[in-house]
């Protein structure tokens, strides 16, 4: 009898501690990839954080569907792939199986993030030089470090074309602008937000649509938010990104 007397008040003393400590809790986390190559408008940095941007409004999108706080890893795309086998990271968006050296499994892949372009500039000083990629001879192209263009890997091996890395995209725009690059492959979003701010003498032209390409987001093999409930907040964007891309200019 006295022990079952003890055992009422210690188990609403067990359940209240339960309590505090669930109350207590850390609050559920999603460690999110940033590309170092990544350039306004698909994000904005201040003093290294991200403050704004497409991208970074798409991925704070997904953390509040799974009701998580975001933390940043800002990598360059070369040390992305060795970030997420890892586990320093759960999701890394906007990438695309054929820029990958290595494959993945189907289930680690989420349905679509979004849709972009690339495209050629040409150096201001050159901007009336007619060009077709396909008549390149012993040319240069300024590249991304890290950075795969399936559609370029043949003129590539053909020696038609050579790869000139930069570390970002905005670095791209800057070498090409001053002519120190005649050609360069860039996002269009990156190079239509560049144009807005130079004066007209200054924009760097459009020469050529390389390729259009869907992207999507890549797993960690054991992210701390479910798997499934990961994709299923991704799948949500279809819904929720049309208002985003709207105020970026981005194609829905």
């Amino acid at each position: 009898m006295f022990s079952r007397l003890l055992s009422r008040p210690l188990a609403s003393l067990l359940s209240v501690c339960w309590l505090s400590l669930a109350a207590h809790a850390e609050p559920l986390k999603l460690r999110i990839a940033l590309d170092s190559a990544w350039a306004p408008p698909q994000v904005v940095l201040d003093n290294g954080e991200p403050v704004g941007g497409l991208y970074y409004e798409l991925l704070l999108q997904i953390a509040r569907n799974v009701n998580a706080t975001p933390e940043w890893l800002q990598l360059p795309r070369k040390r992305l792939p060795q970030a997420l086998e890892q586990g320093l990271i759960d999701l890394w968006c906007h990438t695309n199986p054929s820029w990958q050296e290595r494959s993945y499994p189907p289930e680690r892949w989420s349905s679509l993030f979004l849709r972009q372009e690339n495209v050629i500039i040409h150096a201001p000083q050159h901007a009336h030089a007619p060009f077709k990629l396909d008549q390149g001879e012993h040319r240069s192209i300024g590249t991304v470090l890290g950075f795969r263009y399936p559609l370029l890997e043949p003129y590539f091996q053909r020696g038609q074309y050579r790869r000139i890395d930069s570390p970002s995209q905005q670095a791209l725009l800057r070498f090409t602008q001053s002519g120190q690059l005649h050609l360069s492959v860039v996002n269009r979003l990156i190079v239509d937000e560049f144009n807005r701010q130079q004066a007209p003498q200054q924009r760097v032209p459009i020469v050529q649509t390389l390729d259009i390409r869907d992207t999507y987001c890549l797993l960690s093999s054991n992210p701390q938010v479910p798997a499934e409930q990961l994709k299923q907040a991704i799948r949500q964007l279809a819904t929720q990104a049309p208002p985003i891309l709207l105020r970026y200019g981005a194609p829905n």
